[in-house]
C-alpha cells in the first residue's frame, strides 16, 4: 500500500488517480492531524462488497470452508466446458 500526504495528491490528482486505477494499487492518504482515508479503484470497491456480501450468508460461508477442506485434502473435482 502505497502513502501520500493530502498536499501531495492535491498537487498530482489525475496521475494519482490513473496509477490506482491501472495498477489496482491501494492508496493510504495522510491528512496532517486528521483521519486519514484510502483511495480504491471502483473494480477493488465492487470486488470487496461483493465478498462482504458472499461471506455475510451463514449458508455461503459454510461452503466455502467446505471447499477450501476439500481442496486442502486434494479432493478437486475436473470440469469440463463446453465451447
Amino acid at each position: 500500500m502505497q502513502i501520500i500526504s493530502d498536499e501531495l495528491l492535491r498537487q498530482n490528482l489525475n496521475k494519482v488517480i490513473d496509477q490506482v486505477v491501472r495498477d489496482r494499487e491501494i492508496l493510504h492518504v495522510t491528512r496532517g492531524g486528521h483521519e486519514s482515508v484510502v483511495i480504491i479503484s471502483e473494480a477493488d470497491f465492487e470486488a470487496i462488497q461483493t465478498t462482504l456480501h458472499l461471506l455475510s450468508n451463514q449458508e455461503n460461508v459454510s461452503r466455502l470452508d467446505d471447499s477450501f477442506k476439500q481442496a486442502k485434502a486434494g479432493e478437486f473435482v475436473e470440469v469440463k466446458w463446453d465451447e
